[in-house]
């Protein structure tokens, strides 16, 4: 703009002001070559409180600002300016190793939140005690990484800045589309998997970055069961494969339970009738129960024999916006509804969060939605 004002009184001015204006953009487009040489140069980082980004910048104006120019000056700068680089080092490393946020409160609920990532599945979980569990990165398979361009946002906008563990419920691009990304942004100290199957890439890509990092790599197995804090973790499937897979399959998901107190979580991935009808016996009731549904809310699940054994109060549906599969269909909605459960959709609703004690659940959507359950009379 000044090169343009320039150009209607002094055009040789104008002419070089724009020559060092495209020299200067040159060059920083150019630095960015430096990435594809030396990618170790970039991180990135969780957005950084604005009072550390204030303090940030006001250290350093200070410190530019601090020159003497006199005695009563020199006072006053040799007095301000250890206090500037101390606010200076502490803005920049916080800023730089972005600790998670520090919580007030005497206890923390636990909170599962579902991420709506169109047509797919992601959740994160944040226990009690500050631990975290990712379950599923779900995006669809093309160019736009959903893992950099939105899990890993949701994940920095709540509070999360580590993952502790990193589950994939089976390897569909919908489930597994943005895990390497998430695992480079987070490095869990651990990732969990249902059935191997050696094969297939992304989990390949995935198992390399958890090597390359030392992070635990686990294979779930029915019955198997971790407690984090006060909160219970079961594994109800997959049973051990009895040959190697070649290929992904929906009936391989890894089905979860949390248990909290009196609300029980349930992730489902992809199972299908068969698997629901094997696991359901394996199901104790819960006075609240919160379900993620099948497969999207398709028509090959949510049998009414997994949704007796479960009794959902409350059902949330990972699906895209006119998804060219119909889901959820009308069919498995309305037994959903016959159970009486209340039934919250990402791509009608956004993100829904659920926090709970353990006696007492709050769900609530992006756009607005909320519903208070107790287990008192239950």
């Amino acid at each position: 703009m000044a090169a343009v004002a320039a150009w209607l009184c002094v055009p040789w001015a104008a002419a070089t002001m724009g020559r060092v204006a495209h020299v200067a953009v040159e060059g920083l487009v150019g630095s960015a070559v430096l990435v594809d040489w030396m990618p170790w140069l970039t991180r990135r980082l969780a957005p950084p409180p604005p009072l550390a980004v204030a303090l940030y910048y006001a250290s350093v104006l200070t410190l530019l600002a601090l020159t003497p120019r006199s005695p009563a000056a020199s006072i006053v700068r040799n007095a301000a300016r250890p206090i500037a680089a101390v606010v200076f080092a502490s803005c920049a490393f916080w800023i730089v190793a972005a600790p998670p946020g520090v919580s007030w409160a005497r206890s923390r609920p636990l909170r599962v939140t579902f991420l709506d990532v169109g047509q797919g599945d992601s959740v994160i979980v944040q226990f009690p005690n500050g631990r975290t569990l990712s379950i599923d990165a779900g995006g669809a398979a093309s160019s736009f990484d959903i893992g950099a361009r939105v899990v890993s946002p949701a994940f920095w906008a709540l509070g999360v800045r580590r993952l502790d563990y990193m589950t994939i419920t089976h390897g569909d691009a919908d489930h597994i589309g943005g895990a390497s990304s998430l695992f480079r942004d987070f490095r869990p100290f651990e990732v969990w998997e249902g059935v191997p199957v050696p094969p297939h890439g992304p989990t390949r890509e995935l198992r390399a970055l958890a090597d390359a990092s030392g992070a635990t790599w686990r294979t779930l197995q029915p019955l198997d069961r971790a407690s984090v804090g006060a909160v219970d973790l079961l594994v109800h499937h997959p049973p051990k494969p009895d040959w190697e897979r070649q290929r992904v399959r929906n009936d391989d998901s890894e089905v979860l339970e949390i248990r909290y107190g009196d609300v029980s979580f349930v992730f489902t991935g992809d199972v299908g009738r068969e698997v629901e009808r094997a696991i359901a016996p394996g199901f104790v009731r819960a006075p609240i129960r919160i379900v993620k549904v099948p497969h999207h809310g398709s028509a090959t699940s949510s049998s009414p024999i997994f949704l007796d054994a479960l009794g959902p109060d409350v059902a949330v549906i990972g699906a895209g916006r006119g998804n060219p599969f119909g889901h959820p269909v009308p069919a498995v909605l309305a037994r959903y509804r016959a159970m009486g459960a209340a039934i919250y959709r990402t791509d009608l609703d956004g993100a829904v969060t659920v926090e709970t004690d353990g006696t007492t659940v709050r769900v609530g959507t992006f756009l607005g939605r909320r519903l208070t359950l107790t287990t008192y009379g239950r």
